[in-house]
């Protein structure tokens, strides 16, 4: 290899793979009236996103930021489904769990069923949470909800 060319470990290369940027071109969307609700198709709301997902009510987004995590980690997307116009739905299921106990709880152990509802007449989001364990053992795990308020003005 030339003096010039520094050889990169996989954790150099790791770090610059190209992530192409999120855009809401293959979004998730419901609405009802004039509320309308824009996700990834995990129902999440990336974090201080700027790509224009979010919760819209008349011409202002409330809602910039919304995730779901268990025990730390953003669960993997199996399905999602927004045919109804004012509904969706989101299949989801952990990843694989290392704690620092040494625990391990295997990928796809736990489902998630998201409905999500946008109402004009309540101008509110209903979302309807039915989480699953597929074996017998008893499991204690944190559920942690993070949300972001907007109000911005989309013009």
């Amino acid at each position: 290899m030339p003096p010039h060319r520094k050889q990169l470990d996989t954790r150099d290369r790791e770090s610059r793979v190209f992530t192409p940027p999120i855009n809401i071109a293959n979004a998730v969307v419901i609405k009802n009236d004039d509320v309308f609700f824009l996700a990834e198709h995990g129902g999440a709301v990336p974090m201080s996103n700027e790509d224009g997902f979010g919760l819209y009510y008349q011409d202002c987004r409330y809602l910039r930021g919304y995730e779901i995590q268990m025990a730390g980690t953003r669960p993997n997307v199996l399905a999602s489904n927004s045919d109804q116009g004012s509904m969706a739905w989101f299949e989801l299921t952990n990843v694989k769990l290392d704690f620092k106990s040494g625990r391990i709880i295997p990928a796809q152990m736990f489902g998630i069923s998201l409905e999500r509802l946008v109402d004009s007449e309540s101008v509110a989001v209903h979302d309807t949470l039915i989480v699953t364990k597929y074996d017998a053992e008893t499991q204690e795990l944190r559920l942690s909800f993070w949300m972001q308020a907007g109000f911005e003005d989309v013009f």
